[in-house]
């Protein structure tokens, strides 16, 4: 069986700028085939390449692009600035220059390349995963709702504090309806983006992520 790559996310940080992952396939065993180590390809012959794509409704941007070396580093750290839909790609790349046609390789002069044509051409990782020959790639598609959380414990503040309050005019209590209705909306929100996510609606779930996106950088 060959090498299965395995990501995970495993935390945020308390202001959401943060995303950790980490790879988490394992050695080789019996009950992991998939793992690193013989009969599957060995940590010392591969580069980790990972590539963070923001997916919003209208494009897509790079968030991050880097190298590890499987053999000391397992976590990764994604610069997030603003809440929504990741498609995180991990590659394991021979640390060659490739020789033959059409093979992959990475070195640290060199890169992320290909041969084509006996040239090197450069890559990145979602070139080799969109490529159906090459088998040591995954895709995690994972999501960031930690501004807009912020923002609705910060209302749901608000209003706690505002109902302790010793006041019965009718202000008081306008206030206090305003705060309630924009607590339920931004719960709704966040809950309509975790169920279209749950659903495998990715795209529908990106949509109320960007109406959500839209708040937090009014409120926060």
């Amino acid at each position: 069986m060959a090498l299965q790559l395995k990501l995970s996310r495993i935390g945020i940080n308390a202001t959401g700028t943060e995303m950790y992952l980490a790879d988490v396939t394992g050695d080789y065993s019996g009950t992991n085939l998939g793992g690193w180590g013989v009969p599957n390809a060995l940590r010392a012959e591969k580069a980790l390449l990972i590539q963070g794509i923001q997916r919003t409704s209208t494009t897509d941007d790079t968030a991050v692009f880097a190298a590890y070396d499987p053999e000391t580093v397992e976590n990764f750290v994604l610069d997030a600035t603003v809440d929504g839909y990741y498609d995180i790609i991990l590659v394991a790349v021979d640390k060659v220059v490739p020789v033959v046609e059409g093979n992959y390789g990475w070195t640290l002069g060199e890169g992320l390349v290909q041969l084509v044509d006996s040239i090197l051409v450069s890559k990145v990782p979602e070139d080799l995963y969109k490529d159906v020959l090459f088998l040591d790639a995954i895709s995690y598609k994972t999501v960031l709702l930690a501004r807009s959380s912020i923002l609705r414990n910060r209302k749901l503040l608000e209003l706690v504090q505002v109902m302790k309050s010793d006041n019965n005019d009718r202000g008081h209590s306008r206030e206090i309806a305003d705060l309630a209705d924009n607590f339920s909306y931004i719960r709704s929100l966040l809950e309509a983006a975790k169920l279209f996510w749950c659903s495998d609606l990715y795209t529908e779930s990106q949509v109320v992520v960007e109406s959500l996106t839209n708040v937090t950088a009014n409120e926060l």
